[in-house]
């Protein structure tokens, strides 16, 4: 095939049209190393191999860029490259790169997110379905979600203490935080707990 055409296009694309009407598309930087220009000739299957280079190139540079603004599972950053258009083996081969470089540990993820949860006094519950929905697995969210009855009690207090400090004190106050606190996961047992100890009804 020819080169009948280079195209610069918007964002970081190079179009290389050839003269049997096709055509591939390029990242600049990754065409920016060759040497081709219109007028060269190249085979089907070299255009194939350079688009699938720079395809990768491209997945592995949105990689590090997801990387680079938040931690993320490798779950969800392969749901994110996917959602992209990236082909499978194209997204599988960038995480893998990034797995040998370290951006990617889902263990260390994992507790990161448990330990931001638990200083935002959520309970066990909502901390392991927030783990599960980040992309960490089942198996490991139980692990690291273990009940403690005296921990969920302390986090109740927290929240009672800054979140619903002024509401438990008005009307049908303690019945309307019990429901928020059920509702963010905790069990009516530590919630009693924590009421019969340290507060006294706003309805009596």
């Amino acid at each position: 095939m020819k080169i009948t055409e280079i195209l610069r296009r918007r964002g970081h694309i190079v179009e290389m049209r050839f003269d049997d009407g096709t055509y591939i598309n390029l990242d600049k930087s990754f065409f920016e190393t060759l040497t081709f220009k219109a007028g060269d000739e190249i085979s089907e299957d070299k255009a194939n191999e350079l688009e699938d280079a720079s395809d990768l190139l491209r997945c592995k540079n949105r990689a590090f860029y997801y990387l680079s603004n938040s931690s993320i599972s490798e779950k969800k950053l392969r749901a994110k490259l996917l959602k992209t258009g990236f082909a499978q083996w194209c997204v599988e081969e960038a995480i893998n790169r990034c797995k040998e470089l370290g951006y990617i540990n889902d263990e260390n993820y994992a507790l990161r997110l448990k330990e931001k949860c638990d200083e935002n006094n959520l309970s066990n519950r909502a901390t392991k379905e927030k783990l599960i929905n980040s992309g960490i697995s089942t198996e490991k969210a139980k692990e690291l979600c273990v009940y403690d009855s005296l921990f969920e009690q302390e986090k109740i207090r927290n929240l009672i203490g800054s979140k619903y400090k002024n509401r438990i004190y008005e009307t049908e106050g303690v019945r309307k935080v019990t429901n928020a606190l059920i509702r963010g996961g905790f069990t009516f047992s530590d919630i009693n707990s924590v009421l019969k100890l340290d507060f006294e009804s706003s309805e009596e």
